[in-house]
């Protein structure tokens, strides 16, 4: 037996290792405070309110879901608008959403709660904000658009676009 078998299988294996990791999906979360009803393509009610959102990569396709506590309210599947639609929808429902990827560790609470440098802590915390979340509107029909950005290599920004409609519906 050679020597250097337990290397290379050592080699090889913390190999797949990396690969598996950077292989995994990264999805992004953050928080929204939506001030219209909108409803899905599929004719699901999303109130007024406050939201947990996800965007997340499933079966080559982009995922955008919101969850209300810890369960899953709806998702929406991404489309590939018109631009003439996109032009639009100029009136912003909400401002940026900074997202965080999921593969990043955020701490727990007490971690997060003690300044370490005696700053505040907003500014104490060095996070690198990879996406944003925008919400736009039309004011021509009922379209509404939530425009996620993914910040990729050399101040290039990936953007997928997930449509929504206002509804006046009274179920707040």
């Amino acid at each position: 037996m050679d020597s250097r078998s337990p290397i290379l299988a050592l080699l090889l294996l913390s190999n797949l290792g990396a690969l598996s990791e950077t292989s995994l999906p990264t999805s992004f979360l953050g928080k929204i405070r939506i001030p219209i009803s909108l409803r899905t393509a599929q004719g699901n009610h999303l109130g007024k309110g406050s939201y947990l959102v996800e965007v997340k990569q499933e079966e080559g396709h982009h995922l955008l879901v919101f969850f209300l506590g810890e369960k899953v309210h709806t998702h929406v599947l991404e489309t590939i608008p018109e631009i003439s639609a996109i032009e639009a929808a100029g009136i912003p429902v909400t401002g940026v959403h900074y997202m965080h990827s999921s593969a990043d560790p955020i701490g727990t609470a007490q971690e997060r709660a003690f300044s370490k440098t005696g700053l505040a802590r907003y500014q104490e915390e060095k996070r690198e904000w990879k996406a944003t979340l925008r919400v736009y509107q039309s004011p021509e029909n009922e379209a509404v658009f939530f425009i996620f950005q993914e910040h990729l290599e050399l101040g290039q920004w990936k953007r997928v676009y997930f449509q929504l409609w206002r509804s006046d519906d009274l179920r707040e």
